[in-house]
């Protein structure tokens, strides 16, 4: 799973707190599934570390940070790009 931060410039400071948030919570539930998948956050940086990095122990995270963009690192082609700003339902 990756996470891309590449909009990070846009939130304000209250919306980067609750997706550091979401991002430590998701984090201890894989963490803690029977089958913990890879963890990326891409294009790293910015108020997003300023955020994370105010939680001890990020960096035992079993989390990739990356401050790449995500088609950077990724073939793009074989991603599914998920988003609740899309006008596309996934149906399967």
């Amino acid at each position: 799973m990756v996470i891309d931060a590449s909009f990070d410039e846009h939130h304000h400071e209250k919306e980067t707190k609750s997706f550091a948030s979401q991002i430590q919570m998701s984090s201890g539930q894989n963490r803690k599934s029977l089958k913990p998948f890879k963890f990326w956050i891409t294009s790293y940086g910015g108020q997003l570390e300023q955020q994370l990095n105010k939680h001890n122990g990020l960096h035992n995270w079993k989390i990739q940070l990356d401050s790449k963009h995500f088609t950077d690192i990724f073939e793009k082609e074989k991603l599914i790009y998920l988003s609740s700003e899309s006008s596309e339902v996934m149906t399967e």
